[in-house]
């Protein structure tokens, strides 16, 4: 009946008494395997078979097995087989037995070793416990089982057993530094040089390796010296095995690499050689091109996120990565390549220079070497070091030894390396800009024709970008005959001509454009049917070689007069709002009505003058000098009849000119107020005209809130959108105008909450006075501004400020 009884119903005094029996068991199983010579006690013939079969081992009052668990076994007391000594209690252990008895005197051994440390854990006597077992020399007992386990076999449980033993002795800290190193080799030896899993016991096999992982975990964590050094001299122990000439030995070792980052989450590769990072990356990338399991595909991939979240340590040896990756590309898996390349975009961002020299010089020149250079210009993260690196090679040619003009693969590829150089571009960053620039001009000088025909094929032709790069391949200074001759041939290019349904002969009139004007080349540039034809396209590169035609021809008068017709067709480019675009056409216009009369431009007047209100707030100073002072004759060459709607647009452009005349380009300034007093005068407005030839701001502001009502409302509302004007003047400027407005125009709540919305943005304002006439309410006389600033602001300042903390719900 006792039993039957649980053990956590018995005293307290007779759990202290079982442990202790336990104890005294399991020291006297050590002691007596120490002693024997042979580690055998009897022979014996076995009713359970022939030796070598599996075994368990249990204890009968724990319950517990020493053997992994999985594993059959039967449950004949081990005193029925006459292996244990008659003087041991008979409920000691009990164990099952398919094999021989040297095995079983092992299993005991080792799990005594466990028996006594854990209880000696319990009771708090490590230090004694861990002084028994180094004067008895376990570790080393343990190694020699280990040692002399058979290398083609996994039939018994006693490498799972040594794993547990080793782990508590590593927490009794009872092996030394030197142990550590010796029990790791025995440990990975025994268990790496086994056959292929297929070939084992499955369960027992897995449940070994789980024992194992234990004890490596258990060894960097419970010893005296810091985890950094113990890791480093398992994991110099480990790449021992992955350096095997044998691949099921290296697969594990890798295994417990990865298992081992798993566990410590501390980044290693510092500790090892650089060779023996490599190994390990080229050790993961093999795993993921091969068809594998699912746990070896698990830790390659732990493996490879590893490396790919610390390049700089284990990407060094770029070449060896780059060429095993080229070896590899030809797989029709899609995740392999995509695997493949995300290691490749990050060694291209890391160590640039390296894979641009592999790629370029040392790879075949192939199908797969084509993919992978595409793919690192392509790529956003590699790109700009990939483009950086090529222009310091292209300059360096004589020093890095490349034969440029033999290298297919940049030709080839001269598409992807400008679409790159293109999206780089967009991303205005300034350092860049310059480098991206100066390997363009080096393609350019390199391969022309293929330079020119993919700007006008590849790039997007309704892009800025495309067109400043368009410009900088055929700007004054770089126009070579070379280059000559290469556009005449882009410009005859079939496929060109397709595309924009223009034949090669008259294709061919637009190489003269970029010519120095001679009298002859101006004489065979003057067709304007051609021309006409040419306004049509929709090709901002091709346009502004069109416009830059125009323009030679609008210097003169006599060919002005021919292309006078062409206006119209000439106002329809300013749609695309380009800067150089719309540069040349108002240049365009300026030439013409400087050389035939203003009355020139009166067919478009209306509609030209309605479009030039829109380039008031262009982002170039140029475009908007040169769009206001065209206004000014524009203005004058209406026609009477149409003289009352372009004084609806007269008026819409004085509170933009307003504002202008405080733009931080001096220029744009003085043309505003040139234009306001043009504008004033046409309107017939003295009292205005009176104010802008003086310049008062205010006298201005005033004269423009005498309107009606309406139009005071409309000004007011486009006076909101300059408050996000980039420049802080105009900011300034609109904050004031409103400010005086709001005495004229008694607002809407709905209204009144839009406003307070606006004007509240501007308290994080960059500009110190648009921040103080936004939120402070009561000090506009502060000392931070000026006499003259203090003068201006006024009621102004106080006005808005009262808007602001006016109470919404009154």
């Amino acid at each position: 009946m006792l039993a039957l009884i649980d053990a956590d119903c018995l005293p307290l005094y007779a759990e202290e008494e079982n442990e202790e029996t336990e104890e005294k068991e399991a020291v006297d199983i050590i002691e007596r395997f120490l002693r024997s010579t042979e580690k055998v006690t009897a022979v014996f013939a076995s009713p359970y078979g022939p030796s070598g079969s599996v075994f368990r081992l249990q204890e009968d009052h724990a319950g517990q097995s020493c053997c992994p668990p999985g594993i059959p076994h039967c449950s004949t007391p081990c005193n029925a087989l006459g292996l244990l000594d008659p003087a041991l209690p008979a409920h000691a252990l009990s164990l099952s037995l398919c094999g021989g008895q040297e095995e079983m005197l092992k299993m005991l051994f080792l799990e005594s070793i466990c028996s006594i440390c854990r209880i000696s854990k319990k009771n708090g006597l490590c230090e004694s416990l861990a002084i028994f077992c180094r004067e008895r020399n376990l570790a080393e007992e343990v190694k020699e089982l280990l040692e002399n386990e058979p290398m083609d076999q996994l039939r018994t449980a006693v490498r799972y057993q040594a794993m547990l033993a080793i782990a508590a002795l590593s927490e009794m800290k009872a092996i030394s530094e030197e142990e550590i190193i010796r029990l790791s080799h025995a440990c990975f030896k025994a268990i790496f040089c086994l056959p292929p899993k297929e070939d084992l016991n499955i369960c027992l096999y897995n449940q070994t390796m789980r024992a194992m992982e234990k004890m490596l975990q258990s060894l960097l964590v419970s010893h005296h010296t810091s985890n950094r050094d113990k890791l480093q001299n398992i994991l110099e122990v480990l790449l021992l095995y992955t350096s095997s000439q044998t691949k099921t030995v290296r697969e594990r070792a890798m295994e417990q690499i990865s298992k081992l980052y798993c566990f410590c989450q501390e980044p290693f590769g510092k500790l090892l050689q650089p060779s023996q990072r490599t190994d390990i990356v080229l050790m993961a990338l093999e795993k993921t091109t091969e068809d594998c399991a699912v746990e070896d595909s698990e830790w390659s991939e732990i493996l490879l996120d590893m490396v790919l979240s610390q390049p700089s340590d284990w990407l060094m040896d770029a070449p060896v990565i780059v060429r095993f990756i080229h070896r590899h590309l030809k797989s029709n898996s899609t995740s392999i390549q995509e695997t493949l390349f995300s290691v490749l975009e990050v060694l291209a961002y890391e160590f640039p220079r390296d894979v641009l020299m592999s790629v370029l010089i040392h790879l075949p020149q192939n199908d797969s070497t084509m993919d992978m250079w595409k793919n690192i210009i392509y790529c956003t993260q590699s790109s700009e070091s990939i483009l950086e690196e090529l222009c310091t090679v292209l300059v360096e040619e004589e020093i890095c030894g490349i034969p440029i003009e033999e290298l297919d693969l940049l030709r080839l590829t001269v598409p992807q390396i400008l679409e790159s150089i293109h999206r780089n571009l967009r991303r205005r960053l300034a350092s860049l800009q310059q480098t991206l620039f100066s390997l363009l001009d080096m393609l350019t000088s390199l391969f022309p024709r293929d330079v020119l025909m993919s700007v006008l094929i590849h790039l997007p032709q309704s892009d800025s970008t495309t067109l400043d790069m368009w410009k900088r391949m055929l700007a004054p200074t770089a126009t070579s005959e070379k280059l000559l001759e290469a556009l005449c041939s882009v410009l005859q290019d079939q496929l060109l001509c397709m595309i924009f349904n223009i034949t090669a002969v008259d294709f061919s009139l637009l190489r003269l454009t970029v010519m120095c004007p001679t009298e002859e080349i101006r004489q065979e540039l003057c067709n304007p049917d051609l021309f006409q034809m040419f306004l049509k396209i929709k090709s901002l590169p091709l346009l502004w070689l069109v416009l830059r035609g125009l323009v030679l021809l609008s210097e003169r008068p006599e060919t002005a007069r021919e292309i006078r017709a062409l206006l119209p067709d000439v106002m329809e480019t300013l749609q695309f709002g380009n800067a150089h675009i719309t540069l040349n056409a108002l240049t365009i216009f300026r030439n013409v009505m400087n050389h035939l009369g203003k009355m020139e431009a009166r067919p478009i007047a209306l509609e030209l003058a309605g479009k030039l209100l829109y380039l008031f707030n262009h982002v170039s100073g140029e475009v908007r000098e040169s769009s206001i002072l065209l206004f000014k004759d524009v203005i004058e060459a209406v026609v009477w009849w149409q003289k009352g709607k372009m004084k609806k647009k007269v008026r819409r452009g004085l509170l933009p000119l307003l504002f202008r005349n405080s733009d931080e380009t001096s220029s744009v300034a003085q043309a505003a107020r040139e234009a306001l007093v043009a504008c004033a005068r046409f309107l017939k407005w003295q009292k205005l005209e009176h104010q802008a030839e003086r310049r008062n701001v205010v006298g201005i502001t005033e004269c423009l809130l005498e309107q009606k009502r309406q139009m005071v409302a409309k000004n007011l509302r486009q006076s909101l959108l300059y408050l996000k004007d980039p420049q802080a003047t105009i900011r300034q400027e609109a904050l004031l105008f409103i400010g005086l407005a709001w005495s004229y125009w008694n607002p809407s709540e709905g209204k009144r909450k839009k406003i307070y919305s606006v004007l509240h943005s501007l308290e994080h304002d960059s500009r110190p006075l648009v921040r103080c006439q936004a939120t402070q309410s009561e000090n506009p006389d502060s000392e931070m501004f000026t006499a003259a600033e203090k003068i201006r602001m006024g009621q102004a300042c106080r006005t808005v400020l009262l808007a602001l903390q006016f109470p919404l719900s009154s």
